[in-house]
């Protein structure tokens, strides 16, 4: 079932239109608080997270750049995204 307005627009598209505007919302408060946390991070964990998620790279890369082994540069990850995940808890 539709209800028309005037302007052609039917009420799901307003209730379609309000859920977008909560997403975006919920998305802009959860990258300004995912934001803190990473300030929260020493400065080899806020690279680490800069170099794979916001500038694309790999960890593979990220290891050879420090000169340790990819399983080593997994564990770190894992013990600085679990660090990041008790900060925004």
């Amino acid at each position: 079932m539709e209800f028309e307005t005037g302007e052609g627009l039917t009420l799901q598209d307003g209730i379609e239109d309000d859920f977008s505007i909560e997403e975006q919302y919920l998305k802009k408060e959860t990258y300004k608080e995912l934001q803190k946390g990473i300030k929260l991070l020493n400065k080899e964990e806020q690279y680490m997270i800069k170099w794979i998620y916001f500038d694309g790279r790999s960890l593979k890369d990220y290891a050879q750049l420090k000169g340790i082994t990819y399983n080593q540069g997994r564990y770190r990850m894992q013990k600085t995204l679990q660090k990041l995940k008790e900060f925004l808890q």
